[in-house]
């Protein structure tokens, strides 16, 4: 069992934690690598949609006296590739975040991405929420059937998902850390609760892929 430090031994606990996640990172990429290599294939199907399209901030138009280059200015498409860009970003964070055990922190970026879907097909649709979160019934109730979990998880609204990355002593952890009531105050793996966050994340990020598909068609109809 862990031993209290003395008065003149004080415990750096951010480092201590940082060790355990380093120790649950190793064991889920490890327990769920299949999960991984899976997210990895969506993300560079993503890449090379982006590497499509980047860095073609003109397009041509023909003039009376000829070609020329025009600076895309376009609103709608402006806001899209804005919010794409921050929705996208997150994906290696998620990665990093559940292969550490910190289960919520993921599931509040979770949430982020679900509703960043959402506000893509909002901009498209010309009613972007601005002041509230977006109606998620606009993107596909597969992916919005999880909604409910996420918020619960990102507002830590009961104690059964909060244990989820603090969970009870089981007897068969490396150390024990526990809190007087129980609750562990580091990381510890989860397969289950990793595995349901990447399979979460995989189908938001494919429906991401899907977006940014329809949106390079709408760029270049030639294409």
């Amino acid at each position: 069992m862990h031993q209290q430090p003395t008065d003149t031994q004080v415990m750096n606990w951010d480092i201590y934690i940082k060790i355990e996640a380093d120790k649950v990172s190793q064991e889920t990429r490890k327990q769920l690598s299949s999960r991984i290599d899976q997210n990895n294939q969506v993300s560079n199907e993503i890449g090379s949609g982006i590497d499509k399209i980047l860095n073609q901030l003109t397009r041509k138009e023909i003039r009376e006296y000829g070609p020329v280059n025009v600076i895309r200015n376009d609103k709608t498409h402006r806001e899209w590739e804005t919010v794409f860009s921050v929705v996208n970003m997150a994906g290696n964070s998620v990665v990093s975040l559940t292969c550490s055990g910190y289960y919520l922190q993921a599931i509040t970026l979770v949430r982020q991405e679900l509703e960043g879907l959402a506000q893509l097909e909002h901009i498209i649709q010309g009613s972007r929420a601005t002041k509230s979160g977006p109606n998620i019934n606009v993107i596909d109730a597969k992916i919005r059937r999880v909604y409910g979990v996420l918020s619960e998880g990102a507002h830590l609204a009961t104690h059964e998902v909060t244990a989820l990355q603090a969970p009870m002593p089981t007897g068969q952890e490396r150390r024990y850390a526990q809190l007087p009531h129980g609750p562990s105050v580091i990381p510890r793996y989860s397969h289950e609760v990793a595995d349901e966050i990447f399979e979460i994340h995989i189908e938001i990020r494919q429906g991401l892929n899907d977006s940014l598909r329809k949106h390079i068609a709408k760029l270049f109809p030639e294409g």
